[in-house]
């Protein structure tokens, strides 16, 4: 699906369009650095996931 991603190897790509069977791609994101990948190298994708949680932001100590 268009602007999500894809890691192959150690590389993230941003999918840009999907036509069919072709995949267009921006190479090098997240701060990654493009590479060569084997042809038979591992594609892996999925859905976005989101997860919210509460930091503590200070801290009471009554033991002073």
């Amino acid at each position: 699906e268009p602007d999500s991603y894809v890691l192959i190897d150690a590389e993230w790509m941003k999918v840009e369009s999907i036509d069919g069977t072709r995949v267009v791609v921006k190479r090098a994101q997240r701060g990654t650095t493009p590479a060569l990948h084997a042809r038979n190298a591992l594609v892996h994708y999925g859905q976005r996931l989101v997860s919210e949680t509460t930091v503590a932001t200070y801290r009471e100590d009554w033991d002073l």
